[in-house]
């Protein structure tokens, strides 16, 4: 604990050194005549793949928190494939559908408003099926709320002893977002990353 606190303590006293003092004169930024970049609409169907994408990336996040808590050999099963799915944005088109309808006539289809209403309630729960969210959150909280658990000086012994694994897993990440940027990524690589 003392080696994790004296590496705190070091690297504020590092970035307090390299700041400037709070009181010193801010240099006056000039714009220049700056040329503006036209900004390119977003065609439907760019916006509802761009959609599938982050559902991609929201799948593989989830499955890199679900297995720093329940490890790589989890007792039970982890998030699903659907955990995320490609039927999130199916969903969320249709309910866009239903909503463009309601907006030009206030008269819509009794099947198409049952099929809304059936698509709100699986984007509530079957993603919590899919991805086990409260079997996660209520695991955590037991663990938490039991003597002795979660105290932030246990917290802070954990986190030492994990320092190595834990910078190694962050240097790695840093390393990939060196080679390429966020932007320059495609799906695959973003997904590894939040990973």
């Amino acid at each position: 604990m003392k080696t994790f606190t004296a590496c705190l303590l070091l690297a504020a006293y590092v970035s307090a050194k390299t700041l400037p003092p709070m009181d010193a004169p801010q240099p006056e930024v000039v714009v220049d005549d700056v040329e503006e970049v036209p900004v390119k609409e977003e065609t439907d169907e760019e916006w509802w793949a761009r959609k599938t994408e982050e559902m991609t990336l929201f799948r593989l996040f989830w499955t890199g928190v679900y297995q720093g808590l329940y490890g790589m050999q989890g007792d039970d099963e982890g998030p699903t494939d659907q955990c995320f799915g490609s039927w999130i944005p199916e969903k969320m088109h249709e309910l866009h559908d239903f909503r463009q309808e309601m907006r030009e006539s206030y008269m819509v289809d009794m099947d198409h408003a049952a099929k809304a209403a059936y698509d709100v309630v699986d984007l509530m729960f079957l993603n919590d099926k899919y991805c086990h969210f409260r079997k996660a959150l209520w695991d955590v909280k037991n663990f938490c709320h039991a003597e002795g658990n979660c105290v932030v000086a246990d917290i802070f012994e954990n986190m030492e002893k994990n320092a190595f694994n834990l910078i190694t897993q962050v240097s790695s990440t840093v390393s990939i977002f060196k080679q390429t940027s966020w932007g320059q990524m495609d799906a695959k690589h973003k997904g590894y990353a939040l990973n």
